[in-house]
């Protein structure tokens, strides 16, 4: 059981994957930040929260890159002995509510099944879960039992090795409150439509891990338009956007008290209200790193 747990925060971050919008940049993941009064640059990586061992790629000037700053900021905190308590306390839905109460009985069955037959999971331990966060067992499963990998958690080993402390920019709290903001039967919506159209949605998800790995971020703005599979305008607030404004400030403060390595979700980098962009309206010079 605690293994599941484990799993669906892994697969939490990986939902905020999905780029958005990124005219005409650099086919890079990896960005130096320097300028505005910044004496040491600091550097911005894209990542995918969990990929196939076989695709996973940590190049050298990502690894010199990290070698270069003094500290390390992930989304949340990887190594805080608190994270899994806090995760198994706001993964569950308010005020009592159930799968059964919010799908139809159809739908309950469907996903039951699936759960059950594909993954060997039983639904009713996860009955109370918020189906986001159940949709992460989908994209697992699309990786077709694969050894799998997490730049996060390699990131927080390479820290330990180096004596070097790694920080987060939110909370477990705070990142589900960014699911809360979706409706329960928006969420429920999704989940069963990534079920019944599993063959679609795969092909969709393999596509996105290919232009990941090739850097393509204009790749993954078009993928992500696609109206059939891209995220609405309010889940991008939800989940991208507005994480995005949260963070520019706390970025901008930590990069000038001392250099330091961000690591966040490729899907927060791009577009508009990216991070690259945000932090460029600020003053500062973001260069891609290849």
């Amino acid at each position: 059981m605690s293994n599941l747990k484990s799993l669906l925060l892994s697969c939490f971050l990986l939902l905020t994957f999905a780029a958005q919008g990124f005219s005409q940049q650099a086919k890079s993941l990896l960005w130096k930040i320097s300028g505005n009064g910044i004496t040491e640059p600091s550097y911005l990586y894209g990542t995918i929260h969990i990929i196939c061992e076989k695709d996973f790629l940590l190049s050298n000037p990502v690894e010199e890159s990290f070698k270069k700053t003094s500290q390390i900021y992930l989304e949340i905190d990887m190594d805080d002995p608190n994270m899994m308590a806090d995760m198994q306390r706001y993964m569950n839905m308010p005020n009592d509510q159930n799968l059964q109460s919010v799908l139809k009985p159809e739908d309950y069955r469907t996903v039951g099944s699936f759960f059950k037959d594909s993954l060997g999971v039983n639904i009713d331990l996860f009955k109370n879960t918020k189906p986001l966060l159940l949709y992460s067992f989908v994209l697992i499963k699309m990786m077709d039992g694969c050894s799998t990998k997490s730049y996060e958690q390699t990131f927080v080993e390479m820290a330990k090795a180096q004596k070097k402390e790694v920080k987060g920019l939110e909370t477990i709290p705070q990142q589900m409150s960014f699911i809360d903001q979706i409706p329960l039967d928006k969420q429920a919506e999704d989940l069963v439509k990534s079920i019944n159209s599993y063959a679609k949605y795969k092909e969709y998800f393999n596509k996105m891990i290919a232009a990941y790995k090739n850097q393509d971020i204009e790749g993954l703005q078009k993928l992500s338009d696609d109206p059939e599979f891209g995220t609405s305008e309010n889940e991008n607030e939800a989940l991208i956007y507005s994480r995005n404004k949260n963070w520019i400030e706390l970025i901008k403060n930590i990069a000038a008290k001392q250099s330091t390595f961000f690591a966040v979700g490729a899907g927060h980098l791009a577009g508009e209200s990216g991070v690259i962009n945000l932090l460029r309206k600020q003053g500062y010079t973001v260069e891609a790193v290849n």
